[in-house]
């Protein structure tokens, strides 16, 4: 089965509206969740690695898993705190990603504890995306971002 993140355009375009639809409707939701969850990292042991960029929103494949970023792209911020970017682990199916227990908003310098190769990319523009490309493992911009 074909990963959201995978170079499928209609699955990523898929997995961009999902998180964008859950960050706006059930923000509350999934703040609540994630303090529910038991992360890979406790967000009190994270090191200071990428702070001050603000939340994102990021699946259980990353945060509760321990895997790498697969795939991130940024859009709009949704709020004051939003930073606009998202992240998954790339391979994460449809059925998964229309589970929004399986999403929660966090804090991006938990994200870049968990895989600090994200940290290069912070900065780009609204409208990047990046996935990991499966041989190298460097970061390739998404065509069309």
């Amino acid at each position: 089965m074909q990963g959201v993140g995978a170079r499928n355009p209609a699955h990523r375009l898929r997995a961009i509206w999902i998180l964008s639809y859950w960050y706006r409707a059930c923000e509350f939701h999934h703040l609540y969740a994630a303090a529910m969850k038991t992360l890979f990292i406790d967000p009190a042991q994270a090191k200071p690695v990428a702070t001050g960029f603000g939340a994102c929103y990021a699946t259980d494949e990353v945060v509760v898993k321990g895997r790498k970023v697969g795939f991130m792209y940024r859009e709009e911020a949704d709020g004051e705190r939003d930073s606009g970017w998202r992240f998954m682990a790339g391979d994460e199916d449809q059925d998964y990603m229309d589970n929004p227990d399986n999403l929660g908003v966090y804090d991006i310098n938990l994200i870049a504890n968990i895989d600090p190769s994200v940290v290069a990319h912070l900065a780009s523009r609204v409208g990047s995306a990046f996935e990991r490309d499966e041989d190298s493992g460097r970061w390739v911009s998404v065509e069309g971002s």
